[in-house]
């Protein structure tokens, strides 16, 4: 069981049922598993980029196309399914008029950039792909520095993202400093020690506990009308997000059980499919029992429906585009 837990793969799907949760409940701690999974992303792009694309013909025409290849296909799919929701079901009105607008919304509709700052998101959840493309277009540039000075990069990167968390912008955000850390530490080959490790693992639901149960608990806890104190939501979740690095860097080193590989490739699924599902079927003011069964039914559906696109949709496309990659190496010189 220990195996299986620390295993890469299950730390991104536990991520993922995080948001779920979140957006299932009134506890807004979804944004730190955001947070660790853009610190996750910086880790392996660098180690990806560094011990595969690097080595490839045309490294970041490789690189730009793999990172596509792997998101495009499951987001146009779910997008595509929250589209006609939106349309067909809930009567949205998705291009603004101005052509400027409706050309922004179809691009991004079809490639992703940009869609965090469309005037409506038909999937909520894919405002992170947006910021994800955006830091794999300049990860190249971003491994290149932090290979050289890691720790100017990582502070550059920190004061970047607290300037955009006061001035917001569509293209740098407070997230970024989250994946500049992974970059960061891929580059100085950081492993948290087991000490550091269990201090983490005991100080994240302790600081939860203390936030649900004091006075300022609505910093993580949503209610109507909005509360001062959900202003401080997004900082509160950068804490926890910090608190648990060096859980999610040590996983990076871990081989998990032999499903880990799905797990996490299960994890990006969930993670978009069950914003729909949030829509369509919000809780009923009913009993607790019956909101409970209504929400484990929803919870089922969403796994089961993720298992089935993964197996006859996701996979084939993967394998298909790993062995793209691994055509475009150039076979080792003789000797």
């Amino acid at each position: 069981m220990k195996k299986i837990l620390s295993g890469p793969g299950c730390l991104r799907l536990i991520l993922a049922l995080i948001v779920f949760a979140s957006h299932e409940s009134r506890e807004a701690v979804g944004t730190a598993a955001v947070d660790i999974f853009f610190a996750l992303s910086g880790y392996w792009i660098f180690q990806m980029y560094e011990h595969k694309y690097s080595k490839t013909r045309s490294p970041y025409f490789t690189y730009i196309t793999s990172r596509f290849w792997r998101l495009l296909p499951t987001f146009l799919l779910v997008n595509t399914a929250a589209l006609l929701m939106d349309v067909f079901y809930l009567k949205v009105k998705l291009l603004p008029g101005a052509w400027t607008g409706n050309f922004h919304v179809v691009f991004s509709n079809l490639f992703i950039l940009g869609y965090n700052s469309m005037h409506y998101l038909p999937l909520v959840t894919a405002w992170s792909l947006d910021m994800e493309v955006q830091f794999y277009l300049i990860a190249p540039i971003l491994i290149w520095l932090v290979k050289k000075r890691p720790w100017t990069v990582l502070a550059a990167g920190a004061c970047i993202s607290l300037f955009f968390s006061f001035f917001p912008n569509p293209l740098l955000t407070g997230i970024l400093v989250f994946f500049v850390i992974g970059l960061t530490a891929a580059a100085t080959s950081w492993k948290p020690s087991p000490r550091l490790v269990t201090a983490s693992l005991i100080l994240l639901p302790l600081l939860f506990a203390l936030c649900l149960l004091s006075p300022w608990r609505y910093v993580i806890y949503m209610q109507t009308p909005p509360n001062p104190m959900q202003n401080y939501n997004d900082a509160i979740n950068a804490l926890f997000a910090l608190i648990a690095m060096p859980i999610a860097f040590y996983t990076t080193s871990q081989k998990g059980g032999r499903h880990d590989s799905t797990f996490g490739e299960l994890s990006y699924i969930i993670y978009l499919l069950h914003w729909p599902f949030v829509v369509l079927f919000p809780p009923r003011a009913s009993t607790f029992a019956l909101r409970t069964l209504e929400r484990i039914v929803v919870v089922i559906v969403v796994l089961a429906l993720s298992y089935v696109i993964l197996r006859v949709f996701d996979k084939p496309l993967n394998r298909m585009r790993a062995l793209w990659v691994n055509q475009r190496i150039p076979a080792p010189r003789p000797a």
